[in-house]
């Protein structure tokens, strides 16, 4: 229920604002997981009271109606290993990971953390320094530098240095994400969680 009084002149006309406010993730729980598309349908129901001087009060009706964008959660993947440098005391690498915006509209990205495991040992657990803004359907690959020594890397030292290329690695940590279209409010934090193997070039 909205309070506000509106004052209208004479052979005039003026617009009255109705606050909708939506999270990333209230649109995307309530009809992204049921739906593919890229919008859906919506209506606004309402109605108006006005104090007309010399018939009293009358209730009108108003409604509004067009399409909604439904966002679809970004997309976040290991894209590569880049070993630079290998030996009995550690290693230099370089991580890539690619972030997808799927969506039809631009997102803004920030605060992302990562924790990578691979084979069960802790190699990242580093916060990006840089904001993402995504166009819709955008990508960006962020390039990570992990320097590791034999402890951290545990057996999968041994394990390259025979030459082995597959490792299991497990990628997890969360970021802001928002949606920048009218409607959506502010940032909301998303976790993520990926599992797989990677086999190296």
């Amino acid at each position: 229920v909205q309070t506000e009084n509106l004052r209208i002149a004479g052979q005039s006309k003026s617009i009255v604002q109705v606050p909708v406010s939506l999270t990333f993730s209230e649109v995307f729980d309530t009809i992204g997981s049921v739906t593919r598309g890229d919008s859906i349908d919506y209506r606004i129901s309402s109605e108006v009271q006005f104090d007309i001087a010399g018939i009293g009060t009358q209730r009108v009706p108003v409604s509004a109606e067009g399409e909604l964008p439904i966002p679809k959660l970004p997309r976040i993947e290991l894209d590569n290993f880049n070993v630079k440098e290998l030996s009995f005391s550690g290693a230099e690498m370089v991580a890539s990971i690619r972030v997808q915006n799927p969506n039809s509209f631009g997102i803004s990205f920030a605060d992302a953390s990562y924790n990578l495991e691979v084979n069960g040992n802790k190699w990242i657990n580093t916060t990006l320094d840089r904001d993402l803004n995504l166009d819709g359907s955008q990508s960006e690959l962020v390039t990570i530098p992990i320097q590791l020594n034999s402890s951290q890397m545990g057996s999968v030292l041994i394990d390259m240095l025979k030459g082995e290329k597959e490792f299991q690695y497990q990628l997890n940590g969360s970021a802001k994400v928002s949606a920048n279209i009218q409607g959506f409010s502010g940032f909301e934090t998303l976790p993520f969680n990926l599992t797989g193997t990677y086999r190296l070039d």
